[in-house]
């Protein structure tokens, strides 16, 4: 497997994606964090945020076309994860269900339930997650 990274008109910096690997795993796909340097660049670091505590972490943001949320559960339970416009409407559902302890990532490629691209705009993740787990994340898409 080989991947090509063309970085025709990016400035010196730092790049972070995630790059998602399908095939015929039933675990996958599998994300893999990649960072891209341009040009001489100094304090590389470990990456991209994480989540700290339940929080949530949205990288990169801004993001075009999709981004990562991450967070992390203190326990098993019931989750929500989901996407609102700042009108307060529900345009996304990332997560319904029961999850495990411990860390997660979900991928969003900046559309609405229904699949349509949604336009450039900040758009807010919400968590809910077991024993009151709550947490709140805004996430900028520029197309």
């Amino acid at each position: 497997m080989r991947a090509v990274f063309d970085a025709t008109g990016l400035a010196t910096g730092l790049y972070y994606d995630v790059i998602s690997l399908f095939s015929n795993d039933p675990a996958g796909p599998h994300a893999v964090h990649a960072t891209l340097a341009i040009g001489e660049v100094t304090g590389v670091g470990d990456g991209p945020p994480t989540a700290a505590g339940p929080g949530l972490a949205g990288w990169p943001n801004p993001f075009n076309p999709r981004t990562t949320v991450r967070f992390d559960l203190p326990r098993e339970g019931r989750v929500e994860l989901a996407v609102y416009d700042l009108q307060g409407r529900r345009v996304r559902t990332l997560l319904a269900g029961n999850a495990a302890a411990g860390p997660h990532e979900v991928l969003w490629p900046g559309d609405d339930d229904a699949g349509r691209t949604l336009p450039s705009g900040v758009y807010l993740a919400r968590l809910r997650g077991p024993g009151g787990t709550a947490a709140e994340r805004k996430l900028t898409l520029v197309r």
